[in-house]
């Protein structure tokens, strides 16, 4: 098979997992940072019972893309296969951004209610794969008739 066609979705498929990498760092670095500061103080830090802000912020960005990854894996490649690796690229490629953006929407600390902002990411999310899947079906549908 020549994989030239599909650099441009090898490479979004690449930077995903870079992304998510760079989120699960970006987690653990508020971890460590909040059980030197609760050591510091001579307390326990429990992750799972905290309610602290900014290991809120970092565990919503990185949960809230792994929620979606397989979804957008499954319809990225299936666009590039059914409809074509440019168009796939160009839809991953947006969804890929609007991720990128959501830790920056969230911002460094999260309370009970998400910032308004973030639904710019969310929905751009959403309309990059509603795109990817759409396409496909229709691409499917109008071979079926």
């Amino acid at each position: 098979m020549n994989w030239q066609p599909y650099a441009g979705v090898i490479s979004v498929s690449i930077c995903t997992v870079l992304l998510y990498y760079a989120f699960l760092v970006r987690l653990m670095v508020v971890k460590i940072s909040l059980y030197r500061e609760h050591a510091a103080r001579g307390e326990d830090f429990d992750r799972y019972l905290s309610r602290n802000p900014r290991l809120h912020a970092a565990d919503r960005a990185q949960l809230n893309m792994l929620e979606h990854l397989p979804t957008f894996n499954l319809v990225l490649w299936l666009n590039a296969w059914v409809v074509s690796p440019s168009s796939a690229a160009a839809g991953g490629t947006v969804w890929l951004l609007a991720r990128a953006a959501y830790p920056f929407l969230v911002g460094s600390t999260l309370g009970r209610d998400v910032p308004v902002r973030v639904l710019f990411a969310t929905f751009t999310g959403y309309a990059a794969v509603a795109y990817l899947a759409g396409s496909v079906a229709v691409r499917i549908l109008q071979r079926a008739m």
